[in-house]
This record gives C-alpha cells, structure tokens and sequence, in this order.
C-alpha cells in the first residue's frame, strides 16, 4: 500500500523541467564586461528560465565571435562589435541584440607626460584598442604615429607589460586601471571621453541558433535586460559581485559602478544606430585587409 501511496505522490509532484545546456563564448580575462553574466547567474536567471549555460572561456577576443559565428557556442554577452563583422564577412552570422555605449577602457601610463612615452601597449594592431589609443593619444594634442605599439594578449598582461617597464603606457578594461593607479600610475584617458558613440560590445546570439529557437533566443535578451535593470538599483550587491569575481577590492568595484552608470553604459534597447555602424565599415574593412596581408 505505501509502494502505492508513494507512487500517487509522485505522480501529484510538478515535474522538474529539463534544462537546455548553452555555451557562452567568453573572453578568459576578467573584466567588468562579465557584469551582465554574473548578476545572471547569481539571481539564478538562467535556472529559472530552464537555461544552463556552459561558459567557454577563450584567450582573444576574435575567438568569441569566431565561435558564435560556426555556432560551437550559442551566444556571447560580451562580444566585440568588430570582431563579429569581421566574422560576417567571412560567411558567418551573427545577430547583435544589444550593443552598449561607448567602450569602457582607459588609457594609463608611467607619467600624464606624454612627451615621456614612447611605447604604448594595446591588444593587436587588428582590434579596438589600436584605435582608441590612438585616439586617446590625439585628443591630448599627439601624434600618434610616433608612439611604438607593442601586442599584449589582454588588459591582465597589459597591465604587467607597464608595470615591469616593458611599456610606458597601455589601453586597459576598466577596473584594471584603477590598481596600476593605487601603484602610482597616472590617468591619461578614458575612451568614452573621445569615441563616446563607438559600438565596442554588447550581446550577440548564432543567427542560425535564434532562428531555430526564437523563444530562447529571447530568454537570453530578457535576462541580460533584466540584469541591467538590477544593476543600476543594486550598487553596492552589484560591486560586492564583481570584487568577488575580479579580485579587486570593494572600493575600485564601486569606482567602476559609478562610471558604468555615469556613461550609461550597459544598453537594454536594440540601439544599432546606423550612423554608429556606418563608422564602423572603413574600419573593419582596414582590418581585413591588414589580416589578408
């Protein structure tokens, strides 16, 4: 009779749905763009939609949109613009569903003295970071062909490079900038302060994924949406998250707080202005040509 009862209980119990397993292509250097994954996880966002990601952590930043555009992994919440155009050109697709406000990096250096730097350190010569150096560098009255650029995988080994000397200045994630500061490194720039309209990142889903499955597809937008909604009511949970994850201390995670709300960085609306695109496409095609090279 229990054999019974047991089974009737059974039968009564919700049913647990079975999760979908999707891979996130990730960059492996943690940054402040893990924001919207992290809050994610930690709300449990993914379980509640029956979602259980698998993040492939990947060392550059071209390997993201590489692989959500061959579709070994579904989705990125933090893809480089570029990057994904680069890889639609090679015949991948790539649907951006969200990209953010301006890029938040910054430039630092061994003094403000820019007539004291020569050698700037950057990711390659074919991403974002050449450019916004660059920029950095002209906005300040340089030229920026006479500084010598030498390639750092990521902010992590950037930030290495100026501190053993290897380099008298670098483009750098922010927070990162803030602990070569705390060394007794000087400011130079922020990005948003020269390219403010600059499409850098955002969230990006297989094309051929989000055709054939639309309903996840949009799981995947409502939950980076709903995790920017939080962040910006949640300031001091949100930075308790990233100093966790960062290792950084609970100051520096409420520095890069105030900055991310200030540039209203993370977007939750589809803001593909095409003028924005369209500064883009010179570019981009600057870089394919220098990769065929």
């Amino acid at each position: 009779m229990k054999y019974i009862v047991a089974l009737f209980i059974l039968m009564l119990s919700p049913m647990a749905h079975a999760q979908t397993v999707l891979n996130m292509a990730n960059s492996a250097a943690p940054s402040a763009h893990d924001w919207p994954y992290l809050i994610a996880e930690h709300r449990g966002s993914f379980s509640k939609a029956d979602i259980k990601v698998n993040v492939m952590p990947l060392a550059k930043n071209q390997e993201v949109a590489s692989m959500v555009g061959r579709g070994e992994a579904q989705f990125a919440y933090q893809m480089i613009i570029v990057d994904a155009m680069i890889v639609h050109q090679k015949g991948f697709h790539i649907d951006i569903e969200r990209i953010n406000n301006g890029a938040f990096l910054a430039l630092f250096g061994k003094t403000d003295n820019l007539k004291e730097i020569k050698t700037v350190a950057i990711s390659t010569k074919l991403e974002p970071s050449f450019l916004f150096a660059q920029a950095i560098l002209r906005n300040k009255g340089e030229d920026p062909n006479r500084f010598s650029y030498i390639s750092a995988v990521n902010g992590n080994q950037r930030l290495q490079y100026v501190l053993l000397g290897r380099a008298d200045a670098g483009i750098m994630p922010i927070p990162r900038n803030f602990i070569a500061y705390e060394k007794g490194f000087a400011h130079i720039g922020y990005v948003h302060d020269v390219l403010p309209d600059f499409p850098f990142q955002g969230l990006a889903i297989n094309t051929k994924f989000k055709q054939s499955n639309p309903e996840l597809a949009k799981k995947l937008v409502n939950i980076w949406d709903d995790s920017i909604y939080w962040l910006k009511a949640n300031k001091t949970e949100a930075s308790e998250i990233l100093a966790k994850f960062m290792q950084i201390s609970q100051t520096d995670a409420e520095k890069t707080y105030d900055l991310i709300i200030q540039q209203n960085y993370f977007s939750t609306t589809f803001n593909r202005v095409q003028s924005r695109m369209n500064s883009l496409n010179s570019y981009v095609e600057e870089l394919m040509k220098n990769e065929n090279m």
